[in-house]
């Protein structure tokens, strides 16, 4: 690397991950910032990324929802709807050979007027319903980069999306992607909860994605599940959970649903997995019948140590994970993501976690 940091993407881990089917990596970007084989680069692309107020003093027709000390780009205005799909088909023509980008439109940073449910704070946006909101911005991303290279490919996550109103509404050259385990049913300690962050510990596919799937396939979309195979939030101060058979109960699921990609990962990945699904994983498999005893299991082995023992504190972590309480407020502030920095106490401290 030019800034003599570890590269990020050794040649041998993309060859590494090629041979096991993995055809793609994400790169997250954001447009003001950026300059004009075998594995594609996609873009994140969450956009349009909020701006200071001073920003608006001579812009004022673009100024939306205020949060702290800055304000949304406001979609609605058609100026900035063109801005990104301009600023997307020069980034996307500039640079041939780009798979294609992926957004989130709700949750992550202030985007969009509706991007954290408050577009009754916009005079342009408070009359109109928060899906169409997100669909026109996923339009307008879509329109820019299949401008600039028309076979890249457009996944719209739909992270944060209050409801699925939106599916129905995007273009026809859009995929749609779900995090596959959300609003699973779970119960821990006695407690019911569902799914609502990333889980190994809970293979899915869940109601919530099923559900999207079926819309998104009833406007002919194309489909993707968002997974995590290497940790979660779960326990995200490890390298990677050695639970490849709830991953691959994970990718069994997803193979009866048909679906036509998948995301393998987000921003808490530590390492590369110990060994990740095999080519077509995902994929429907033909039926075969044994031959002179029962029919193996498909399902990939645990790493073993070279000895053939398992590794040191593998069944410890088969034995809890399921435990773990799925609650973000455990998830984000608990020990386990935090180790010797965040110490567990016998009695109240008054301490906070973060």
């Amino acid at each position: 690397m030019a800034d003599g940091a570890p590269d990020s993407y050794p040649d041998g881990l993309l060859a590494r991950l090629s041979e096991c089917g993995v055809n793609g990596v994400w790169l997250h970007v954001v447009l003001r910032q950026l300059a004009p084989g075998g594995i594609d680069v996609y873009l994140y692309v969450n956009e349009p990324r909020a701006m200071p107020e001073a920003f608006f003093a001579r812009r004022p027709d673009m100024a939306g929802v205020r949060e702290g000390g800055h304000r949304a780009l406001c979609t609605s205005n058609p100026r900035v709807r063109d801005w990104m799909s301009n600023a997307l088909a020069h980034v996307f023509r500039e640079v041939p050979g780009l798979g294609g980008g992926f957004t989130i439109t709700a949750s992550e940073n202030l985007t969009n007027c509706a991007s954290h449910g408050q577009q009754a704070g916009c005079p342009r946006c408070q009359g109109r319903k928060p899906a169409e909101v997100i669909a026109e911005v996923n339009t307008a991303i879509a329109a820019g980069i299949h401008r600039g290279s028309p076979q890249a490919k457009l996944l719209a996550w739909d992270w944060g999306w209050p409801d699925s109103d939106a599916i129905g509404l995007l273009p026809k050259d859009v995929w749609l992607m779900s995090v596959s385990e959300w609003s699973l049913p779970i119960e821990r300690g006695g407690v019911k909860n569902t799914v609502g962050e990333y889980s190994l510990s809970a293979p899915g596919p869940g109601p919530r994605a099923t559900a999207h799937w079926k819309i998104a396939r009833a406007h002919v979309l194309k489909t993707a599940a968002k997974l995590q195979i290497n940790n979660t939030w779960e326990l995200s101060a490890v390298p990677w959970l050695p639970v490849l058979d709830l991953v691959a109960e994970h990718c069994a699921g997803l193979a009866k649903q048909q679906v036509d990609g998948v995301m393998l990962s987000w921003s808490l990945v530590r390492l590369p997995l110990a060994q990740p699904p095999g080519r077509g994983a995902v994929r429907p498999q033909p039926e075969s019948k044994p031959r002179g005893g029962p029919r193996r299991d498909r399902r990939p082995p645990l790493r073993r140590e070279p000895d053939g023992e398992s590794p040191r504190g593998l069944e410890s972590v088969q034995c809890c994970l399921p435990r773990v309480p799925l609650r973000r407020a455990v998830l984000y502030n608990g020990p386990q993501q935090f180790g010797p920095a965040n110490l567990l106490f016998a009695s109240p401290t008054g301490y906070h976690a973060t």
